[in-house]
């Protein structure tokens, strides 16, 4: 059975586990074991996914607006959430081909990512500067 046709659902629920904010009363480290999953799951999916540029619009997207979102609470979880969605980026653009994405989406990727390397917490910085590292190999090869 060929898992294409699941590929869209089961990436729905891997972006949702991995954007929305902990449930209440919920240990961050017991969702940041959920989101590890899910980005796990993300990384399989990748190489069958038909919306790649969506996905990385998506996923930059909610790396940079979290800061905003109240309904993130505690900034424990806002930094949590923006170094695995940064980790997401980079996962995905490290492991497919350059020519898979537009610059459209690069673009994004790259603003997002610019924003987040000066970011107060070292992790999130370090992840934007790797995922910055990961464009880099794309730009060079266009």
């Amino acid at each position: 059975m060929s898992l294409k046709a699941f590929v869209p659902q089961l990436q729905a629920t891997f972006l949702k586990h991995l954007k929305e904010p902990p449930p209440p009363r919920t240990l961050p480290s017991a969702w940041q074991k959920v989101r590890n999953k899910a980005l796990a799951g993300l990384a399989h999916l990748a190489p069958l996914s038909p919306r790649l540029d969506a996905m990385l619009r998506d996923l930059a997207g909610a790396a940079t607006t979290s800061l905003n979102n109240q309904d993130y609470g505690h900034s424990t979880d806002t930094i949590d959430l923006q170094r695995t969605l940064l980790k997401a980026l980079s996962t995905i653009i490290t492991n497919r081909p350059a020519k898979r994405f537009s610059p459209d989406a690069v673009l994004v990727v790259t603003d997002a990512a610019e924003a987040l390397s000066s970011a107060d917490d070292e992790g999130v910085a370090k992840c934007a500067n790797s995922l910055l590292n990961a464009l880099r190999v794309y730009n060079d090869s266009e």
